[in-house]
């Protein structure tokens, strides 16, 4: 049987996005719930949670073609009625459902399903009506929520102190396609990644956060072995081919 982990709970005393407790849960999520393997698969993730499900919007249309209100409309007309064209999460009973829209782009699939599983991790839905009070307006409170959310998927899905570790010790260089390749993310994604961590690297250090690391360190070191052995067989292959036309 699944069993969720103890995750920190986020406490909202004022009306500031929460980024430094946004990215430390995320860590925290990758330590608990992550194989430790690169890119970071979010699916994984939610199979490891007893109490959240994911539908693609193809499964959620074929559901809802079944109730008598939803009869006769086409997937357009659903799609045009979902929150969100990319995804959103729904709350029934003690269960969380999360769709996606599965005709976007992996990579886009994988930001909207970290996205989601942020208001999921920082307790976005049990929220009580009260912190609204900390607001201007309900558009101020939303667009706080989003900028976590996003803090989350950001964090999650790129691990700064794991791009650095990769950098530093790896020798890999701190690029936009390090990004890209490690962790599959997009261009804007990646750019926004590198952007930051160039710009806060000292936060991100590897001593700081040596538990994160580690969790990943015994993937990595795997991969760098296939990888290698990848690159033997074909410099071999190459070489087989250069004797032939001798």
């Amino acid at each position: 049987m699944k069993k969720n982990k103890e995750v920190m709970f986020v406490v909202r005393i004022d009306n500031k996005v929460l980024y430094d407790k946004s990215q430390a849960q995320a860590y925290e999520v990758l330590i608990n719930y992550s194989d430790g393997a690169l890119p970071v698969d979010p699916f994984k993730i939610i199979k490891k949670l007893d109490n959240v499900q994911i539908y693609s919007y193809k499964e959620c249309m074929e559901k809802l073609k079944k109730i008598e209100s939803y009869e006769g409309m086409t997937e357009k007309q659903m799609l045009d009625a979902f929150p969100s064209n990319e995804g959103f999460t729904t709350l029934i009973g003690d269960t969380y459902n999360i769709f996606f829209n599965e005709k976007k782009p992996p990579a886009r699939i994988r930001w909207t399903i970290f996205h989601e599983l942020g208001h999921f991790f920082l307790k976005h839905f049990d929220e009580c009506e009260c912190v609204k009070n900390f607001f201007t307006d309900p558009q101020e409170y939303e667009d706080t929520l989003e900028k976590e959310a996003n803090c989350f998927a950001r964090h999650c899905s790129s691990p700064l102190p794991i791009a650095l570790y990769l950098g530093f010790h790896k020798r890999k260089p701190l690029s936009i396609e390090l990004f890209k390749s490690c962790f599959d993310m997009s261009d804007e994604t990646s750019k926004i990644c590198l952007k930051h961590l160039k710009k806060f690297t000292e936060y991100y250090s590897c001593n700081r956060h040596e538990k994160l690391i580690s969790h990943f360190k015994e993937k990595i070191r795997e991969s760098d072995k296939h990888l290698h052995a990848k690159l033997c067989v074909n410099r071999w292959n190459n070489f087989i081919e250069l004797i032939k036309k001798i």
